[in-house]
């Protein structure tokens, strides 16, 4: 098949994506872990300090 789109994201330090999910409507979530800042779109969100999670719904 083709791609029908991509999307990427990251930030400073390093990001690791766990698990991703659809619901009954159609959107999809991810999930997973981030070091210092990540950006999804227009939103940056920074750690804590340590390892922080994430849970973002795409599209």
């Amino acid at each position: 098949g083709s791609v029908a789109w991509a999307k990427s994201f990251g930030g400073s330090g390093g990001d690791f994506g766990n698990s991703i999910a659809t619901d009954s409507s159609g959107n999809t979530y991810t999930t997973g872990y981030f070091i210092g800042t990540v950006t999804f779109g227009s939103t940056t969100l920074t750690s804590k300090g340590s390892y922080d999670i994430f849970v973002a719904k795409l599209g």
